[in-house]
């Protein structure tokens, strides 16, 4: 090839690039060296060829906006998938993008109009559902975020993060009944193969049925967590909690006296089990008890 022919291509790359930054779509960008009759033939191709040139330039916006995104470009990044949403409209990959750009940049009302529009268009698609339910924990709109996954779930999308999700808001809502619910569905999906997140429905489930006053159910909730992690202070402290409104006194005592022993600095811990010690008649421990609690800074009693 001579230096006249690739002087040729060179500048037919940077007229392509100057049209594309003028929104021009780049199939309009013609050879004119060629004949006019080959152009005339060209043009007479009708609708079908200028939607092909549209969405072939709409991918060259959208790889655009991809690559923006990527390197933190938020701003560039929404305007390039506003234009490959232009051209191609159908596209919900482009809606995606720009929910995400403007999940970082705002308004959040924006991001949701565009996840709710690709959801429209891909209703199947799983990561779009997260996508939203995350702008509406972002946001705080339990409500919103309950209701997206609960028609995701009716339309057959379903994944371990939308009952994550859900289980949250349904607790931040004090709908503990609910959470207890989605959890309990967490414990029957792969996820909860790893003993780390099945050890982590089992506490987190047992704090929705204490709240429900389900005392037996939590109190078993409580030691199958504990099973898996014998060290969690918080855990024994939430069964001393139930056991002591079982009326389980002892047991409670037990549990508060493990508790302390993995985190001596929980004053409330203390501040309990002088409380339990006074009803079961032994002053000298619930004083020093007491004391304890009140060198900590925990001076009230009761969870």
């Amino acid at each position: 090839m001579n230096s006249l022919r690739l002087g040729k291509l060179f500048h037919s790359s940077v007229l392509i690039g100057l049209f594309v930054a003028a929104g021009v779509p780049p199939s309009f960008c013609a050879d004119s060296s060629k004949p006019s009759a080959v152009r005339a033939k060209q043009s007479s191709s009708g609708n079908a060829e200028r939607v092909q040139a549209g969405k072939s330039s709409a991918s060259v916006y959208f790889g655009r906006a991809v690559a923006n995104e990527k390197f933190g470009r938020s701003k560039a990044a929404i305007e390039d998938a506003t234009k490959a949403i232009e051209l191609e409209p159908k596209n919900w990959q482009a809606y995606e993008l720009r929910a995400k750009a403007y999940f970082k940049v705002g308004p959040y009302t924006s991001s949701i109009d565009d996840y709710r529009a690709a959801i429209a268009l891909a209703p199947n698609e799983v990561r779009l559902r997260e996508g939203l339910t995350r702008v509406f924990e972002k946001t705080g709109e339990n409500d919103l975020l309950i209701d997206e996954v609960t028609r995701a779930n009716k339309a057959g999308v379903k994944s371990a993060f939308l009952y994550i999700k859900r289980a949250d808001a349904y607790y931040r809502e004090e709908m503990y009944e609910q959470a207890a619910a989605d959890l309990s569905v967490l414990l029957t999906m792969p996820v909860a193969k790893d003993p780390w997140k099945r050890w982590e429905f089992f506490k987190l489930r047992g704090r929705c049925y204490l709240r429900s006053k389900q005392y037996a159910k939590a109190e078993k909730d409580c030691t199958d967590a504990l099973a898996i992690a014998p060290d969690d202070s918080k855990t024994y402290f939430c069964r001393a909690d139930v056991r002591e409104r079982m009326g389980k006194y002892k047991e409670a005592v037990e549990d508060l006296t493990m508790s302390i022993k993995y985190d001596p600095g929980n004053g409330r811990a203390f501040s309990i089990r002088a409380k339990i010690y006074e009803h079961l008649g032994e002053k000298k421990k619930a004083d020093a008890d007491r004391k304890e609690a009140i060198r900590l800074g925990q001076n009230q009693w009761g969870f």
